[in-house]
């Protein structure tokens, strides 16, 4: 609307002035050497124009006669860039392809056209699938001459040296580049894991708290991933003090681990915090029962009487009753108090549920003993009880030898066997992946329906005079 109203008032002045000038034409009057030359104002004012445009003309024609080669190159090297663009992105796609031969001549052929760090990295992706892997690494190093391409190529070094296995250069190559981009989630998950595998736990427990507050991070997987850390590092802590900081705050975070548990519990008990050395053991026999928190409950008063440290095991087996772990570790406590008929009822019960080689062996150790402590008691037996108590000896270690092996330390992921716990996997490096658990090769099979025909046997045999 205004601008129609604008147009209006420009036409109604253009209008009053020709009127004007034809109501008082007027008269303009050039002299110039002797010469004088009369028109109206009319002409003049069309003179004037008509020399105004044939100067923008002449202007016009000047401008472009100087730019006219400026703009014939700009052109010529604007159809190369797309030229070139284009190459790239047909590269690339033989690249994904896996067509190395198409991917390599695209990229020379780019490289002529066009100068971008792009075609470093066409180059790079070709010889990587050449298997010329020395040439991939000086275009993966050129590129960190490009800021757009730093993190590109970074991250193919970091692939070059961890195929070679040349970790320390691999974790140079993740700090520099987590140092550009901090949130990329494969990056810390990788730094993580480099600095796991070269053993710096501190840098790690960094790269890990900074994966959390960036959320990169499962939050349900954290605590887990913070107290495996922190049992590493109350591991390779240089004195007791911060080893005990490091195991109770992973501990805290997952009772169930039970390096950290044990270990803490341990340094407890050494400074004669027995009552906190208890509970902390009997939380983690509550997630889950273990060998080593056995061994750890025992270190916690290491000096105590056989009879006292049964019944202190039998409030652990409570905690857990159903477990093999927990009838195998109140059998052990009731052996060495010679509680003969306890430790075989729990045994008996372990080999039932988990027929393993170390039950197998406690029940032939008891009967072991049981025979000793009987002919000590009552002097020799005649050639029927002891041959008895041998043959149930004899049984018991037969069928440890086709039994399944005890459950130890196993990686979910490749398998291994580790003696001990650790953070990461011996054979093949992985995080968190040891599991307390039967062999997967040999399942524990049923016991006889015999299994507990042996000891009343060899009982009677003793009860003889």
């Amino acid at each position: 609307m205004m601008r129609a109203f604008g147009f209006l008032l420009v036409l109604a002045a253009l209008t009053w002035g020709a009127v004007q000038l034809a109501d008082n034409p007027g008269q303009v009057a050039i002299i110039w050497q002797g010469y004088r030359i009369n028109f109206s104002v009319g002409v003049l004012l069309l003179l004037v124009a008509a020399i105004a445009v044939l100067w923008a003309t002449l202007s016009r024609l000047w401008r472009w006669l100087r730019s006219g080669p400026g703009r014939f190159m700009e052109n010529r090297a604007s159809r190369r860039r797309e030229q070139g663009y284009r190459l790239l992105t047909q590269g690339l796609v033989a690249a994904a392809a896996g067509d190395a031969k198409a991917a390599h001549q695209i990229g020379a052929q780019a490289g002529r056209l066009v100068q971008t760090p792009l075609n470093l990295l066409l180059l790079a992706q070709a010889a990587q699938l050449n298997g010329d892997e020395a040439a991939a690494r000086r275009y993966f190093e050129a590129m960190l001459e490009h800021s757009e391409t730093e993190f590109l190529g970074l991250r193919g070094l970091i692939v070059q040296a961890t195929k070679t296995g040349d970790w320390e250069t691999a974790r140079a190559h993740a700090r520099r580049a987590y140092g550009l981009r901090p949130e990329t989630e494969w990056l810390s998950s990788v730094l993580f894991d480099l600095e796991a595998r070269a053993g710096d736990w501190r840098a790690a427990q960094k790269t890990l708290e900074a994966a959390v507050r960036a959320k990169l991070v499962d939050p349900h997987d954290a605590p887990r991933r913070r107290a495996v850390v922190l049992a590493e590092r109350a591991r390779a802590a240089q004195n007791s003090e911060d080893a005990l900081i490091f195991a109770r705050e992973a501990h805290k975070l997952d009772p169930g681990l039970v390096a950290a548990t044990a270990l803490a519990a341990g340094l407890l008990a050494a400074q004669g915090k027995a009552r906190a050395a208890t509970k902390m053991v009997e939380a983690g026999w509550t997630c889950g029962p273990h060998p080593d928190l056995a061994r750890a409950y025992t270190a916690i008063a290491p000096d105590e009487p056989a009879l006292e440290r049964t019944r202190r095991f039998e409030r652990l087996h409570a905690l857990n009753p159903d477990h093999p772990e927990s009838r195998i570790a109140l059998a052990e406590a009731a052996l060495e108090a010679e509680l003969w008929g306890e430790a075989r009822r729990h045994l008996e019960a372990a080999a039932t549920e988990r027929p393993t080689q170390r039950v197998y062996r406690l029940l032939a150790a008891l009967e072991e003993r049981q025979g000793a402590d009987s002919l000590d008691d009552k002097g020799d037996l005649d050639d029927g009880g002891t041959m008895i108590n041998e043959e149930a000896m004899r049984q018991w270690l037969l069928r440890a030898a086709s039994a399944a092996p005890a459950a130890a330390w196993l990686c979910s992921k490749c398998g291994a066997a580790s003696d001990q716990w650790r953070a990461r996997c011996a054979g093949c490096g992985a995080f968190d992946s040891l599991d307390w658990k039967l062999p997967p090769t040999v399942a524990p099979k049923p016991p006889p329906e015999d299994i507990k025909s042996l000891g009343p046997v060899v009982d009677a045999a003793y009860r003889q005079e």
